[in-house]
């Protein structure tokens, strides 16, 4: 990740609603690390899926990014369809950011 871009990525600002726009309690960062722990079974993924466990912020790639959507957007994640909204929606806001200070 040298000369790569670098995105802050905080799963506590991943907000799950449903359909009435009411906040869901989940517990996204422990299944999201765990799967990333179980699924992904490389060193530079263990830092990661450890953090986001914990709740941390952790610092990914581009690449990563989309490694990450791949996966939670995969038949193998049984996060529901909410949980995959809001991760959408929370890494399409990530990156925008990045797109509006350019």
């Amino acid at each position: 990740m040298d000369n790569e871009k670098t995105y802050q990525f905080d799963i506590n600002k991943v907000i799950v609603k449903d359909l009435n726009e009411n906040i869901l309690q989940t517990n996204l960062a422990q299944y999201l690390g765990n799967f990333i722990y179980t699924s992904l079974n490389t060193l530079e993924w263990l830092d990661i899926s450890q953090a986001i466990h914990k709740g941390e912020i952790v610092a990914v790639s581009q690449d990563q990014l989309g490694i990450l959507h791949q996966l939670y957007m995969s038949d193998k994640c049984s996060l529901l369809i909410v949980c995959k909204v809001a991760l959408e929606t929370y890494q399409n806001q990530l990156t925008s950011k990045e797109k509006l200070n350019k």
